[in-house]
C-alpha cells in the first residue's frame, strides 16, 4: 500500500509516518504542501492520501476538490484539530474517506489502516466481479468479434465481399466503412513477470482491463476497434474517418491526391490515442505497457499485412526500450538478414573456452547482437534464429568438456523460451553472458578437478619408481597426457618443473638412506636413481650445501 503524507509542518508529517509504520505501512512518502501533494499523487499513485485541511497555498480541501474533478477516486483522509471540526464536514461533502484529528493517537491510525484495507481489498472485490459480469454478458457478442479479428489479422478471411457479410452479420457495416483503418498492438512490459507469479484467469483478468481501457478511451474519439489477443498483450483493428483532407495509406488516385493530408500528422494522431491509452492503462491498472502502431490502410483485406507492420514497430522495443509507443518504419531495414552463427564464430567462442578467455566469449555476444542495435531495426526471424543457434553453440561447447549442460542450464526448449520472452536486447545479452560465466566456472572446477587426478597419478608414479630412469614422457605416457601438459601442471601447482620435482623427492629418500648409515655412497646413488655417483655429489652439493660424506657423519 503506498501511503502520501501533505503537510506543510515537518514535525506533524514525521509523527503521522511514525505512527503509520507501527499500524503496519511500509511505502510512506510525504509532500510539504498541497500542489507538491497533486504532483507527487500523479507521479505517485498513492492507494491512500492523508493531507491536512489547513496548508499555505492549495490547502486540503482544495488538494480533495481537485482529484475529484480529475475523477481520482484515491482515497482522501483529512487532518484536523478539534477546533476546526467545521471543515470536516465540508471534506465528507467532497468525497473524503475519513478524517483524523490532532493530535494523534496511536489507536486512530491503526482503526484507519484497517478500514483502507478493507474498502480497497472490497473495491478490488467489486472491479473484478464487475469486469468477470461484463465477459459474461457479452461473452458471445465480443467471442464472435474476435473471432472476426483474428480472421482478419491471419489471413483466413482475405475477400472484400466475405469481409463484408461478416460484418453487417455482427451489424459492424457501417461502422468498418469509414475510409481509414489501422492497428496496434498492446504489449504489456511485465508480462513474463506476471504470467510467472499469477494464475491464469488473473492474467486473462488483467487482459480484459487492458482491452476495455482501450475500447473505451478509442470510443470517446468516436473510432470503431475489433480486439484480437496477442502473446503478451492484445491487439486492435481500428475503423475511423480519416482527418480533414486526410486519406489512408493506399489511396493514390487523382481524386485523392486534393485531399493528402501529410502523413507524419495522421501517424500523430494516431499516437496521440495510443499514448492516452498508454496513461490510462497505467493509472487504472498500473501497468506500464508499449504500443506499435500500423500505417493507416483503406481495404480490412489489408490487416494480416498491417499487424505485421505494428508487431515490427512493437519489436523496436528490444532495442529502444519499453513504455513506450513505436510507430512502424518501413524504411528502417537491415542490410542483409542474419544468415547463421557460422563455422568461424563456433570455433571462436570454441577457442576462447579453450583459453578460459572469458571477454572474448563476452565479445562474440556482443558482436553477434550488434546489428540489431546498430540498425534500430529488430528482425524477429534472424533475432529467434541467433537465440537458437547461441544456446545450440554453447551446449556443444559444454558437452565437449563431459559435463550435461541440462543439469548446468536448464532444459534447452526452456532456455530458448525464457530467451524469446525478454523484452531488451540488452536483456537477451546479459541472460547469455550470465550462462557463459556459469558454463566457464563449472569447465574450471571441472578442469581443476581432472588437473589434481593428473598430478596425484604423476606423483604417485615418481614415488614408486624414482629409482628408475623416470622421465617425463615415461609418465605423461603412463596416465596418459601429453608431456607438455604435464609439465605446465606441474610448474602451476608444485611452482617447480618435473625435473626440479624428481631430483628433490630423489635426494630427500637419498638423506634418509645416508642417516640410516647402512649403505655406502655410491650404494644410495644408484638406489635414488642418480646412477653416477660424481652427478649424485653435484646435485646433492648443489640441494643441501654438503657433500654426501658430510650430510653422513653429521
Amino acid at each position: 500500500m503506498n501511503i502520501l503524507i501533505v503537510d506543510d509542518e515537518p514535525l506533524i508529517r514525521e509523527s503521522a509516518a511514525n505512527h503509520l509504520k507501527k499500524a503496519g505501512a511500509h511505502r510512506i512518502y510525504e509532500a510539504a504542501d498541497g500542489l507538491e501533494g497533486l504532483q507527487a499523487i500523479g507521479a505517485l499513485r498513492p492507494d491512500l492520501v492523508i493531507a491536512d485541511i489547513r496548508m499555505p497555498g492549495m490547502d486540503g480541501l482544495e488538494l480533495l476538490a481537485a482529484l475529484k474533478q480529475r475523477n481520482d477516486d484515491t482515497l482522501f483522509v483529512l487532518l484536523t484539530g478539534y477546533d476546526r471540526f467545521e471543515y470536516v464536514q465540508s471534506a465528507l461533502h467532497l468525497g473524503a474517506f475519513s478524517y483524523l484529528l490532532k493530535p494523534f493517537a496511536e489507536e486512530q491510525f491503526t482503526e484507519l489502516l484497517a478500514k483502507v484495507r478493507e474498502t480497497l481489498e472490497r473495491q478490488n472485490r467489486a472491479r473484478e466481479a464487475q469486469l468477470r459480469q461484463s465477459i459474461r454478458l457479452h461473452q458471445g457478442t465480443v467471442w464472435m468479434r474476435r473471432r472476426l479479428a483474428e480472421d482478419l489479422v491471419s489471413r483466413r478471411l482475405g475477400n472484400e465481399t466475405a469481409i463484408r457479410k461478416r460484418l453487417a452479420e455482427l451489424e459492424l457495416g457501417t461502422r468498418f466503412e469509414r475510409g481509414a483503418h489501422c492497428i496496434i498492438i498492446i504489449a504489456l512490459d511485465r508480462y513474463r513477470i506476471l504470467s510467472g507469479s499469477l494464475p491464469s484467469d488473473q492474467i486473462a483478468l488483467i487482459r480484459y482491463g487492458v482491452e476495455n481501457i482501450a475500447m473505451e478511451v478509442l470510443e470517446r474519439r468516436s473510432v470503431d476497434a475489433l480486439a484480437f489477443d496477442t502473446e503478451d498483450g492484445q491487439g486492435l483493428i481500428l475503423s475511423y474517418a480519416p482527418s480533414p483532407g486526410g486519406k489512408s495509406a493506399d489511396t493514390d488516385t487523382d481524386a485523392d491526391a486534393d485531399a493528402d493530408v501529410n502523413a507524419n500528422d495522421e501517424m500523430a494522431r494516431l499516437a496521440a490515442w495510443a499514448a492516452d491509452i498508454q496513461e490510462c492503462i497505467r493509472r487504472y491498472w498500473r501497468q506500464e505497457v508499449t504500443i506499435g502502431i500500423s500505417p493507416p490502410f483503406r481495404a480490412l483485406t489489408q490487416s494480416a499485412e498491417a499487424c505485421e507492420a505494428a508487431k515490427q514497430a512493437l519489436l523496436q522495443r528490444l532495442v529502444r526500450g519499453g513504455a513506450s509507443i513505436y510507430l512502424s518504419e518501413p524504411g528502417a531495414m537491415p542490410k542483409e538478414p542474419f544468415k547463421g552463427i557460422g563455422f568461424r564464430v563456433e570455433q571462436d567462442m570454441l577457442a576462447a573456452f579453450e583459453r578460459f578467455d572469458t571477454e572474448a566469449a563476452q565479445s562474440i555476444i556482443q558482436s553477434l547482437y550488434e546489428p540489431f542495435i546498430s540498425y534500430e531495426y529488430v528482425d524477429q526471424a534472424s533475432l529467434l534464429k541467433l537465440n537458437f543457434q547461441l544456446i545450440l553453440l554453447i551446449f556443444k561447447i559444454v558437452e565437449r568438456w563431459n559435463l550435461e549442460p541440462t543439469k548446468l542450464l536448464g532444459d534447452e526448449l526452456a532456455l530458448y523460451e525464457e530467451i524469446n520472452g525478454m523484452s531488451r536486447i540488452e536483456t537477451i545479452k546479459q541472460t547469455f553472458s550470465e550462462w557463459i560465466d556459469r558454463c566457464f566456472e563449472a569447465i574450471r572446477r571441472e578442469k581443476d578437478k581432472g588437473s589434481n587426478r593428473i598430478i596425484d597419478k604423476a606423483i604417485s608414479y615418481i614415488h614408486e619408481h624414482y629409482s628408475e630412469d623416470v622421465s617425463l614422457e615415461m609418465v605423461a605416457e603412463q596416465i596418459p597426457v601429453s608431456p607438455t601438459y604435464l609439465s605446465s601442471l606441474f610448474k602451476r601447482e608444485h611452482n617447480e618443473n618435473f625435473v626440479e620435482y624428481v631430483s628433490n623427492y630423489r635426494i630427500e629418500k637419498a638423506k634418509l638412506m645416508l642417516r640410516e648409515g647402512r649403505r655406502k655412497i655410491h650404494e644410495v646413488a644408484v638406489l635414488t636413481g642418480f646412477g653416477n655417483v660424481k652427478y649424485f655429489y653435484k646435485v646433492f652439493k648443489k640441494k643441501t650445501g654438503m657433500r654426501p660424506s658430510e650430510y653422513k657423519d653429521l
